[in-house]
């Protein structure tokens, strides 16, 4: 928790970033080149331009051409006391998805039983949109997923699709999972 009186440069936030994809895992493959590789490099900029705040630390599920299992990723920034996670992806263009032409985030779907962390994750979310769009992307929006075969949460309600997201919710963790384009 953090502690009343201070402001806001005492603070250190903790952010991990995971990098989609990685080993064996190719991701959407395309133009030469694989999701997983341009992942790994986005994930390894935004880690150098992060740390030029120096209330900031970022740590990374890898740094590296491997796999890291969906459930371990969140484990990872949980270990580490991490404030957010934000997984980095890269979509091929698909007809059948809402979120597969430009920039979109996925969140946290509405009525989930810590609607905290989701408030949380929809504001970042906005803003990681607003400067994908200042550079050009189309900005696609929030995306959010529930699923039917996923275990419900504590609460009872239906859980969210993708585990990056679930895991945050359950660990309380504000957990995000940016298609950049």
């Amino acid at each position: 928790g953090r502690s009343v009186g201070l402001t806001q440069k005492d603070i250190t936030y903790r952010i991990y970033l995971d990098p989609g994809h990685g080993g064996d895992d190719s991701g959407a493959d395309g133009l030469n080149s694989s999701e997983k590789r341009l992942n790994l490099i986005i994930g390894l900029y935004l880690k150098e331009a992060l740390e030029q705040y120096e209330n900031v630390k970022v740590g990374m599920t890898r740094k590296t051409d491997v796999y890291v299992g969906l459930h371990d990723r969140v484990k990872m920034a949980e270990e580490k006391d991490a404030d957010l996670v934000i997984s980095l992806h890269n979509d091929m263009w698909d007809n059948g998805l809402p979120y597969d032409n430009g920039s979109s985030v996925l969140v946290a779907k509405k009525g989930t039983y810590r609607d905290e962390l989701r408030v949380q994750e929809e504001r970042l979310a906005r803003n990681i949109l607003t400067e994908l769009e200042s550079i050009g992307l189309v900005n696609r929006g929030l995306v959010r997923r529930k699923s039917d075969r996923v275990p419900e949460y504590e609460d009872g309600s239906l859980g969210d699709y993708h585990a990056i997201i679930r895991d945050g919710i359950r660990c309380g963790i504000p957990s995000i999972l940016v298609e950049h384009a």
